[in-house]
């Protein structure tokens, strides 16, 4: 790793909007992946994937976070992420990420940035922890 980027490794990102989840966010969210158990279609429980609704909006902070090293945002590619599910995130609820870069480097020629995220309710408990990397094509960084 280049000695240039540990100075983003462990770099805190602003906290994200906070989102509240709604019964119809929930319910348009199955919908539109196509997962029509009663629980999600009746908006009373968000299903896992919901997951990356919530996370993809925080991501803009990993750019703030970044800034000077990425130099195109529009570079940028989602390149995967991995959720810890540790509470159940239903309607009502109010959720605000936090995160941090966790790595940075480089290969094949891009630039790989690894973010870490949790997402809380409005009671402070973990709901959910991501682990989300973003590639930065040639020309971004």
């Amino acid at each position: 790793m280049s000695n240039h980027y540990k100075e983003y490794i462990g770099k805190g990102y602003p906290p994200g909007k906070p989102i509240s989840v709604t019964a119809d966010a929930v319910k348009k969210f199955a919908e539109s992946v196509g997962d029509m158990r009663p629980d999600y279609l009746n908006g009373s429980l968000a299903l896992p994937s919901f997951a990356n609704h919530i996370f993809v909006k925080s991501l803009g902070g990993a750019v703030v976070a970044l800034k000077g090293l990425v130099k195109n945002p529009g570079k940028i590619l989602h390149a995967g992420e991995t959720y810890e599910y540790i509470e159940p995130v239903k309607p009502g609820d109010t959720i605000t990420t936090t995160g941090k870069v966790a790595n940075v480097y480089e290969k094949a020629n891009m630039l790989w940035i690894v973010t870490e995220a949790e997402a809380q309710n409005q009671h402070g408990r973990t709901a959910i922890k991501a682990t989300m990397t973003l590639a930065v094509r040639p020309g971004g960084f």
